[in-house]
């Protein structure tokens, strides 16, 4: 199953924000319609990745993206993806 063709370009907008920010938002409606499901599964996401690959690459050593469920439910309404190699410790900060 991949996204269907007339929300290709919100995928690769919020794509383009990951790249740039280190972080998107996706809401579970937005990925619903897009890929045209009754429930998020791992094809979803998988597909992510890969459109992230094609379009940006993966070097060799770099750490795939990652997923933050905002809450605690078995159908979390908003998950933020982030780009894995730029997460940093708190404490390196201060």
């Amino acid at each position: 199953m991949t996204v269907k063709k007339r929300y290709r370009i919100a995928l690769e907008t919020k794509l383009d924000q990951l790249h740039h920010q280190g972080y998107t938002i996706f809401e579970r409606w937005e990925l619903l319609a897009w890929f045209n499901k009754e429930r998020l599964t791992n094809v979803v996401w998988r597909e992510i990745q890969d459109s992230w690959e094609e379009i940006f690459g993966l070097e060799e050593g770099q750490k795939p993206l990652q997923v933050i469920k905002c809450d605690l439910t078995t159908s979390p309404q908003t998950f933020i993806v982030i780009q894995a190699d730029r997460i940093e410790e708190m404490n390196d900060l201060v």
